[in-house]
């Protein structure tokens, strides 16, 4: 997010030179015009002691500063460019648009306290647009205190077995402790709940048949993320209740720890047209302890790995104000350890994908896909359903606080 570039000013001389006339186009009043100025040129010469220099104002050396911190900024010599950055700190022409380049400066260096500081600086100043700026960096800006919240919902009717249609919501919220602003680590507290709208069960204790559906989890974690965030390490721990009144023991204790990635181009969260590409991938170690008294949903979250990538593309062909339309493409595919026939599948569909940007943003898809299970089951004995197509609905939005 290096904006200090696009800000550096530019330095004209004060006193540009001036044009000679043009020669005269007659050759009489050429030789007379001629004469007159060498007339002048000796008089000159006489009557003064010395020749007197043309003296040009020289530029501000402040702004001369912030233009030369640019520009080591965009040689890539930082050192240098802070040192000329903050000697612009000093005249209060150039303080604001100053704080705003060690801001950025900082940020990319990593040192997210000295950022804040400038930032909060450049929103005192007077020029308003770049206070605006300085308000919209703060924002973006790590705190030691924050929070998130997550809902999403994933429908689908399958054309080869319409008993099958559901839809299943989800809700997570968390409230995160970051110790140092320095480095990306945070603990934090959750709570979540996922419930299928068709309320199946499928054995005599009903235990879902898509993974972590009807249940609600709570309890505290911790989180490590990498790279900007494209990468992250997490470990959680809590009980988990069932949502379902099967005769079951109502709660057990369940432990996660995974990694996951994630990565998209620069025109998917853009309000313009053109193609979006986004990317993500998780490997997610589950275990339950004392789970539910069903062998058969005890083997699906003991000491369970489920790894799951997902490519996505789509392409903007219109803007209606903030709404992004685009059709999509998309693959995925999912194994798992204990061999769920339900966590080993691969699918792939197309569809149509509107995106809201903005400070609440919301994603909605619609499509059709088309996928099959790979056949890795615990159960050799078991009948495996048939490949599928399905009319799919996604949607979903994150809010940060």
């Amino acid at each position: 997010m290096a904006h200090g570039d696009s800000q550096a000013a530019v330095i004209r001389s004060p006193n540009p030179p001036i044009p000679l006339p043009p020669p005269s186009r007659h050759p009489a009043l050429g030789h007379i015009a001629l004469g007159h100025i060498a007339l002048v040129m000796v008089l000159a010469a006489v009557l003064t002691v010395g020749v007197v220099p043309v003296v040009q104002a020289a530029p501000n050396p402040a702004v001369a500063s912030l233009n030369t911190g640019f520009a080591k900024q965009r040689a890539g010599d930082g050192p240098a460019a802070k040192v000329a950055f903050e000697r612009a700190l000093k005249d209060p022409a150039t303080a604001q648009r100053a704080h705003m380049a060690l801001g950025y400066l900082n940020l990319r260096q990593g040192d997210a306290a000295a950022a804040r500081q400038h930032f909060v600086a450049a929103k005192l100043g007077d020029d308003a647009a770049l206070a605006g700026q300085a308000r919209a960096a703060l924002r973006t800006m790590p705190r030691h205190l924050w929070a998130d919240l997550y809902f999403e919902g994933y429908g689908w009717h399958r054309l080869t077995d319409p008993s099958t249609t559901n839809l299943v919501p989800l809700l997570r919220g968390r409230l995160f402790y970051r110790p140092s602003l320095d480095h990306d680590v945070h603990l934090y507290g959750f709570a979540q709940v996922s419930r299928d709208t068709h309320s199946r069960a499928s054995g005599p204790n009903g235990y879902p048949l898509i993974y972590a559906d009807n249940t609600a989890l709570v309890g505290a974690g911790a989180l490590w993320r990498l790279w900007d965030g494209k990468i992250g390490l997490f470990a959680r721990t809590g009980p988990a209740m069932s949502l379902l009144k099967s005769g079951a023991p109502t709660w057990a204790w369940d432990g996660r720890a995974g990694v996951f990635s994630g990565a998209q181009s620069d025109l998917c969260t853009a309000r313009s047209t053109g193609l979006c590409l986004q990317g993500y991938g998780e490997a997610v170690w589950v275990n339950r302890f004392d789970v539910f008294d069903d062998p058969e949903w005890r083997n699906g979250f003991d000491n369970n790995v489920v790894v799951m990538a997902r490519l996505r593309a789509d392409y903007g062909v219109l803007m209606t104000g903030p709404v992004r339309w685009s059709p999509y493409v998309e693959a995925r595919g999912l194994v798992d350890r204990n061999g769920n026939y339900y966590n080993n599948l691969i699918d792939a569909g197309v569809g149509h994908r509107w995106r809201l940007l903005g400070r609440v943003p919301l994603d909605l898809l619609i499509g059709v896909h088309a996928g099959t299970y790979t056949g890795r089951t615990k159960d050799q004995t078991e009948t495996l359903p048939d490949p599928y197509i399905e009319l799919r609905t996604q949607f979903g939005t994150y809010l940060q606080f």
